[in-house]
């Protein structure tokens, strides 16, 4: 066990890979990595995780190649396919049309909602991926983008790993290296998002944006015709290009619906009340925001929406009618709405969009008198500093002056 652990990519393991890792039941495991614990051998890691101390790590291997160097091609493939197995069934958690996984007792991994694959897909983040670069680098291409597939709608709800980009970027190769436009257009849609929701680069996303449509309507793909349609939109809006968003997202919409895909066509609304409320179409964003609420709400849809594409169809649903009521000077029903979706980007990684919640609420606090609850929210934004832009703590810290000294200005208008 001590040596086998040597190749284990990332800096610390659970129970259930060492197990893998030693060929071992996970009770023998659990033993063996107490017992070298004890002997000082091994060290613990927050979430009953284990770890090497560097230089018994660089012993470890060093005995293993003396002694078991036979067997490390071996054991290595063996903790690659369990890390790429278990990752799929933990992503496709938040995928529509997966869900719960069927049974297997013989998983090792307790999986049974959501939480338990969000934890899983967190704390072995760095040996799944370093997994994935080695099926990308053997030319594993189904394999590569299998697992990306699974992880796209968990995406969402961990946007600040820093990784997605990458991950889309081999996948869109893999897909392109099997000759598959509909694949390749799927994988440049995905590297699309992640160029801008991650990096905020503007050029790169509005490149695979592009890409992803040529495949998809030569492959004659309508399902990534749209969705390649939303994420242009969705970047010419965030130049102020609203014309061009609006015709993007109006064909998105019509694409969506001709192919019958509920989860996608709300995605594509969503962006369309605020496509709508940034040209002051504040009349047609509501029509829109009420439209998707009823959709959410329809007794018909509960099982054609999956629970994750509802949360964060809620969240920016919720998020972009902010804008309208604030917009229009109604600053309780701003800050109810966004009171309901306080702490919800933070948790999605989603700084800069947290941020912005936190400046708006203040700003509608302050309109509405309450000072001291709007400067408790500046003081939010600023304790964002290190991951939001300069502009955003700017206008918090300046705002927060004037509250403090008894002057508050809020703007009538963000955004």
């Amino acid at each position: 066990m001590f040596r086998l652990l040597s190749l284990v990519p990332g800096r610390d393991f659970g129970v259930p890979l060492a197990a893998v890792v030693a060929g071992v039941p996970l009770p023998d495991a659990e033993d063996q990595l107490e017992e070298l614990l004890e002997a000082g051998l091994l060290m613990t890691s927050p979430g009953d995780r284990y770890r090497f101390h560097d230089l018994l790590r660089l012993y470890a291997a060093a005995r293993h190649r003396a002694e078991d160097g036979t067997t490390s091609a071996a054991t290595q493939s063996r903790l690659r396919s369990w890390l790429l197995d278990t990752a799929v069934v933990a992503g496709r958690w938040y995928e529509p049309g997966f869900g719960t996984p069927p049974p297997d007792p013989g998983r090792l991994v307790a999986l049974d909602d959501r939480d338990q694959a969000l934890r899983w897909i967190k704390a072995e983040k760095d040996n799944w991926l370093s997994a994935f670069r080695e099926a990308a680098e053997n030319g594993e291409h189904a394999r590569v983008t299998e697992v990306a597939e699974a992880m796209h709608w968990f995406s969402d709800n961990w946007v600040s790993w820093g990784n997605w980009t990458e991950i889309y970027r081999r996948s869109a190769e893999a897909a392109a290296a099997l000759a598959d436009l509909a694949l390749e257009a799927t994988h440049r849609n995905y590297l699309a998002w992640a160029h801008w929701a991650c990096d905020h680069n503007h050029a790169a996303a509005v490149d695979a944006a592009n890409r992803a449509l040529g495949l998809a309507t030569a492959a004659a793909d309508v399902v990534q015709e749209a969705w390649a349609h939303v994420y242009l939109s969705w970047l010419r809006s965030a130049v102020d290009d609203l014309a061009s968003a609006a015709d993007h997202v109006s064909l998105a919409m019509e694409l969506f619906d001709r192919a019958d895909d509920i989860n996608g066509y709300l995605t594509a609304a969503n962006v369309t009340i605020r496509v709508l409320e940034k040209a002051g179409r504040t009349r047609e964003a509501l029509k829109t925001y009420q439209e998707v609420m009823d959709a959410l709400a329809f007794p018909g849809n509960r099982d054609r929406i999956s629970p994750s594409v509802r949360d964060v169809t809620t969240l920016v649903a919720t998020h972009n009618v902010a804008f309208i009521h604030f917009n229009r000077g109604r600053w309780d029903a701003a800050v109810e709405a966004l009171r309901s979706i306080r702490g919800q980007f933070e948790a999605r990684g989603l700084y800069e969009q947290a941020g912005r919640v936190h400046l708006m609420l203040a700003h509608a606090l302050a309109h509405l008198g309450k000072d001291s609850e709007a400067a408790a929210e500046y003081r939010a934004v600023l304790a964002l500093q290190d991951r939001i832009p300069a502009a955003v703590l700017e206008e918090a810290r300046t705002s927060l002056t004037g509250v403090v000294a008894g002057r508050p200005n809020p703007p009538t208008r963000f955004g």
